[in-house]
């Protein structure tokens, strides 16, 4: 786990890319949330600035994943619903793109993926 001082600026991004650097060097994974908190399934995604330079610094290929906690876990709900959570593995982002061009591929797949998820929803 990499803890991440929101408070500490600057700081809190070069040891957001050092911790995540040291665990893909021991082969370990990185998962990251790039929107910072929880939100709503209609929400528009938006993602933290972060996100942009940990692609950029760790120059790895991205596996973007979609899930559908917040029809059963949503962040303005003061308990949590049952139900079945789905995760969607998305089509990969290699290296080498511009932050800005990779932060709107990615975005635009999971906001593909919400936008099937939450009609799939209102289907059922």
């Amino acid at each position: 786990m990499i803890l991440i001082d929101r408070d500490s600026g600057s700081t809190a991004l070069r040891k957001m890319i050092d911790e995540s650097r040291a665990a893909l060097q021991a082969g370990r994974s990185v998962l990251i949330f790039p929107e910072g908190t929880r939100r709503g399934v209609s929400a528009r995604i938006e993602f933290k600035r972060g996100i942009e330079l940990l692609y950029a610094k760790l120059d790895r290929k991205v596996l973007p994943v979609a899930l559908n906690s917040g029809h059963f876990w949503a962040p303005d709900l003061p308990y949590k619903r049952s139900g079945r959570i789905t995760v969607s593995y998305l089509g990969a982002i290699e290296p080498g793109l511009d932050g800005a061009e990779f932060t709107r591929r990615s975005q635009a797949l999971l906001e593909r993926a919400r936008r099937d998820a939450f009609g799939n929803l209102c289907e059922a």
